[in-house]
């Protein structure tokens, strides 16, 4: 499904024990075998003491190569059809055991994303966000935390990137994690890549005493350049929903759609592929906007002194200045 130029690693994070090998822990990795074969994914069992695992016959391997690790696991579980998945995945040198993170992960992993109930808000990606870079080549190393205390919060700060995987903030166990994410991923993955349905995004427009809000774009396409807020509506959001929270995220303002002012759909409008656009006029408290998310900055502009925009925002503001009461006949 979809066409993928960089690799995603699923990470199992252990914070169960660093010095025995738990029956969780088996469970752990063989119940992530064939979400990882499923979805063309990688599996590494992050800090999991190996050298402390025995066969059935109380036997330490010989060579804790990741094929024999994966041999031995697989000797001791009904998962996965009795831990075929997670061979097949260590024979095509997709099974990486990895030790912690001692300042930090092996590159050839790519970025680090925390799954967490609690993102930092700096560091918040949404799912489509990292769909996208990896279309375009980049590769991820997703962690998941195995254990009931959670992931170390050292690890908050290591990881450069934060992944909320249920939109509200709950907790969820470590299985039904790692399959919410598998599942998160494709789906945003699926909606990009498909044709015929152009992915959906919203956009706030706040005009104030003859100044609008635009944000200075962190990411490409057209890093470093003004735009409007705005984002992909994920799945299941109302899209006024959708344009309310890109506002909070990448502005920390609060607002209330007040009208709309148009949708955009103009082939090329996105050089990543095409996009609707579903722009609101959206009404916030006077306050001085503070940049979050992926946007550097965040300010209003006179807009009879506008910089380059990004994207077709140009249009998008000529439409909405001659829409304001000043512009009336």
């Amino acid at each position: 499904m979809g066409v993928r130029l960089g690799r995603w690693t699923m990470g199992l994070y252990n914070s169960y024990d660093a010095n025995h090998f738990h029956e969780a822990m088996r469970r752990a990795v063989a119940r992530a075998a064939p979400l990882c074969q499923s979805f063309g994914m990688n599996l590494a069992p992050i800090g999991f003491p190996f050298h402390a695992y025995r066969d059935k016959e109380g036997n330490v391997p010989e060579r804790e190569t990741p094929e024999t690790l994966a041999g031995l696991l697989a000797d001791s579980t009904t998962i996965g059809e009795g831990g075929e998945y997670l061979v097949e995945l260590a024979k095509a040198g997709r099974f990486h055991p990895i030790p912690f993170p001692k300042g930090g992960f092996p590159p050839q992993f790519g970025t680090v994303v925390l799954a967490t109930r609690k993102p930092d808000p700096t560091k918040v990606v949404k799912v489509r966000d990292l769909v996208w870079k990896t279309r375009e080549g980049a590769s991820f190393l997703l962690v998941v935390g195995l254990g009931p205390r959670g992931v170390p919060k050292d690890l908050h700060s290591l990881a450069p990137l934060h992944l909320e995987l249920t939109e509200g903030a709950y907790s969820l166990e470590t299985a039904t994690a790692l399959g919410v994410l598998a599942g998160r991923l494709f789906e945003a993955l699926d909606q990009v890549e498909r044709p015929n349905n152009p992915p959906l995004t919203a956009d706030p427009v706040v005009v104030q005493d003859g100044k609008i809000l635009l944000v200075k774009r962190g990411r490409e396409p057209f890093k470093g350049r003004w735009c409007l807020p705005g984002g992909f509506v994920e799945p299941g959001e109302k899209v006024e929903a959708a344009a309310v929270r890109e506002l909070r995220e990448e502005t920390g303002l609060e607002g209330k759609v007040v009208g709309l002012v148009g949708v955009y759909s103009e082939p090329g409008r996105d050089p990543r592929g095409p996009t609707v656009s579903v722009v609101y006029r959206v009404r916030v408290q006077p306050s001085a906007p503070k940049a979050g998310d992926d946007a550097e900055d965040a300010r209003f502009w006179p807009l009879d002194a506008l910089p380059p925009l990004a994207f077709d925002h140009d249009r998008i503001v000529a439409d909405v200045r001659r829409g304001l009461p000043s512009a009336r006949p």
